[in-house]
């Protein structure tokens, strides 16, 4: 028993859907789009094709990849604010940073302050000295 392929997508080559799923970084929809086809059409024809499967997670993997070259420029061309939070986001979300022992606890009650600053910054008070300051330990 063949593949059937959708009536909507017969008129389609495999390059032109391949291009479009590359350009639409992976999004079925927005390359259906692109293809005057249905979605759900395009998508049932992609996840019987192999070929047009690696197209879609090669268009995922591509924008990831944009994404990540936007956080590296951020730490290294960006404000001081938006270095510390490109840095702080990878260090929170890149697998490398978990196997060096960076974490991201959601538990705020245990999860310890840590404030980061640089020589010629004012002091930056955190919770940890705000207690402190008032008497806390």
């Amino acid at each position: 028993m063949g593949w059937l392929v959708p009536k909507s997508c017969k008129r389609l080559t495999l390059d032109d859907v391949e291009q479009a799923l590359t350009q639409s970084y992976g999004n079925v929809s927005v390359a259906a789009a692109r293809l005057h086809v249905d979605a759900a059409d395009l998508r049932h024809y992609v996840n019987t094709m192999p070929m047009l499967m690696e197209a879609a997670l090669e268009g995922a993997e591509r924008i990831i990849d944009a994404a990540e070259s936007e956080i590296v420029a951020a730490m290294r061309e960006g404000s001081r604010a938006q270095r510390a939070m490109a840095a702080k986001w990878l260090l929170e979300h890149s697998p490398a940073a978990k196997r060096r022992g960076w974490t991201y606890n959601t538990n705020t009650k245990e999860a310890n302050t840590v404030g980061l600053r640089w020589l010629d910054d004012e002091p930056i008070s955190t919770s940890q000295s705000n207690s402190q300051d008032e008497g806390g330990d």
